[in-house]
Formats: C-alpha cells, sequence, structure tokens
C-alpha cells in the first residue's frame, strides 16, 4: 500500500538527515495502523529553514513546539517533538530508516500516545498490541510514495 502524502513531503526538498517522520507515521509504516491522513515531521537545521519559508510559522499544540501546515494540512512540520518527554538527540539517534526516510521508532512512539491518552491515541496501541504483541519485531515496511 502506498501513501499520497509522502509524494507531497518529498517535493518539499527537505534534507534528508535533518528531519524525521513521527506522529502515526511509524505505526502505519509497520503495518500496525490501517491508514494514515496526514503526516508529523519534526524537522532542524535548514530543513526547519525549508519549511519556514514554505508557510507561516504557528504555536503547536505541543510544550511550546512550533509548527508549519502545509498542503492545507496534510503536513505538519514541528521544530520539536514533545521535549519534556523526549531528548532530542535521544530521539533522534533511535529513529529507523524506511525507504530512505527516517522515521521514530515504534516504542517511542507507542509511548508519546500512551502519555498523551487521548482516545485515538490509546486506540493507535491497542491495534498496534494486537498485530505485534513483542512490539519490537516490526512487519516488513510499507513502501512509502506511489
Amino acid at each position: 500500500m502506498r501513501s499520497p502524502v509522502f509524494a507531497s513531503l518529498l517535493s518539499l526538498g527537505l534534507p534528508p538527515h535533518q528531519f524525521v517522520i513521527a506522529g502515526s507515521a511509524p505505526l502505519w509504516a509497520h503495518g500496525l495502523k490501517e491508514r494514515i491522513a496526514d503526516l508529523d515531521v519534526v524537522a532542524w537545521g535548514s530543513a526547519w529553514a525549508t519549511a519556514r519559508r514554505l508557510g507561516a510559522v504557528e504555536a503547536a499544540p505541543y510544550q511550546g513546539c512550533r509548527a508549519v501546515h502545509l498542503f492545507g494540512g496534510a503536513i505538519e512540520v514541528l521544530d520539536r517533538w514533545f521535549p519534556h518527554w523526549f531528548a532530542q538527540e535521544d530521539l533522534f539517534g533511535r529513529t529507523e530508516l524506511i525507504s530512505g526516510l527516517s522515521f521514530v521508532n515504534v516504542e517511542d512512539t507507542l509511548a508519546w500516545k500512551r502519555r498523551l491518552r487521548r482516545q485515538k491515541d490509546l486506540a493507535d496501541v491497542a491495534l498496534a498490541l494486537r498485530r505485534d504483541p513483542a512490539r519490537g519485531r516490526p512487519d516488513e515496511a510499507r513502501p512509502l510514495a506511489a
């Protein structure tokens, strides 16, 4: 299965080693979630500078983070990811490469979803655990762009 939102992300031309894909996309990429409607992308350096040039910087609802919404909100580029839960260097150091793109790993994704405790996040955690009870053995990664 492919998702057109990844083609939109790639069209931005962000430097590949200066952003990581977060949100629910890591679960989708491992077959632990059926579909995604948008992408959360954490960017730094020139990737963040590029995002700022492409759209208006707004306050994100996550602990002082800033965001740029692109493609009608289909892509949200953030400057940090839950900074009081994750040391950014550690989070970025634990990413996994899928089809040439860096993703927050499944364990970190499940951890922040559990901590947020939103209904949709708890549903994602429950589905992921049903599909992969071991949580440490991800399925084959899905292709990302059409």
